[in-house]
């Protein structure tokens, strides 16, 4: 099933590719995030993403369709409050998302929203500083994206984006934490700057 999710996202990504006009853009930010599900509350996690992208107009400029490729860090990590303090979860991907960028009023108020689907580079799990195996997450991650973006300055835009992830991150086991059922929930705030 996530295999052939896999290939229609790919077929979709590199058929936008053939458009006569696109523009570039570089990406990077901060981000917040937590694992729905781990048994750890809050947005505690800071990480930051950078990347790039090209974006295709149509020709009346209320829609556009971007394709990044961005590298991020995810995770969780426990606050004071927690029952699990000194607990941290430390995920780095790189993901390839497809969006359509929706731009109702004026030009500079955008609603971006779409689908990426990030790869596992590494992971790393603490607890009062001792490791945990990381063999506990999948490969890989789908998301679900929504966001509002504005222009502050030509070619310059500020933009929020809300991304969850559509299947568990958490591979199936005996030694289930939290519910066992995880999920990546992650609050995006960058500058994107049109090349």
């Amino acid at each position: 099933m996530r295999k052939s999710l896999l290939i229609i996202f790919l077929f979709l990504t590199a058929s936008l590719g053939f458009g006569q006009s696109f523009k570039g853009h570089l990406r990077g930010g901060i981000n917040i995030s937590q694992i729905d599900g781990d048994g750890l509350g809050g947005y505690n996690k800071l990480g930051f993403l950078a990347g790039a992208g090209v974006s295709f107009p149509d020709t009346g400029r209320v829609w556009r369709f971007r394709q990044e490729l961005y590298y991020i860090q995810k995770g969780s990590r426990a606050s004071g409050k927690d029952f699990g303090l000194g607990q941290r979860y430390r995920l780095h991907y790189l993901e390839a998302a497809l969006l359509a960028d929706f731009r109702p009023f004026q030009q500079d108020l955008s609603l971006p929203f779409g689908v990426s689907i990030g790869y596992l580079l590494d992971a790393s799990v603490s607890n009062s500083n001792v490791s945990v195996s990381t063999d506990i997450f999948r490969n890989t991650d789908m998301n679900l994206i929504a966001g509002v973006g504005y222009e502050l300055l030509p070619k310059l835009w500020l933009e929020g984006r809300f991304s969850y992830s559509i299947y568990n991150i958490y591979k199936s086991s005996s030694n289930i934490i939290g519910t066992g059922i995880w999920r990546n929930n992650v609050l995006q705030f960058s500058l994107l700057y049109d090349l």
